[in-house]
């Protein structure tokens, strides 16, 4: 390794030191958290996919009850059934 001359920034050698020493840390509780996200990501994303199947699901329950209803005969014509 090389000493430090007059000619370098004090500070930005001060700085780069700090940020090895706490490498050893810093490094193993990054890679935890993005761990830690990606479970994160995993539920919601999960979540949306049942969000979603839901909601096709009722979009299908939906379609069925419209075309259920269509099917029937309107008042007026349940009326003329009963008076025929």
């Amino acid at each position: 390794h090389r000493e430090w001359t007059a000619e370098e920034d004090w500070d930005q050698v001060q700085a780069e030191a700090a940020f090895i020493a706490h490498a050893r840390q810093d490094v193993p509780a990054l890679a935890a958290a993005v761990v830690r996200l990606r479970a994160v990501n995993a539920e919601g994303e999960a979540a949306r996919d049942a969000y979603y199947a839901s909601e096709q699901r009722l979009a299908r329950e939906a379609e069925r009850m419209r075309a259920e209803l269509a099917a029937r005969p309107t008042r007026a014509e349940a009326y003329r059934q009963v008076a025929d």
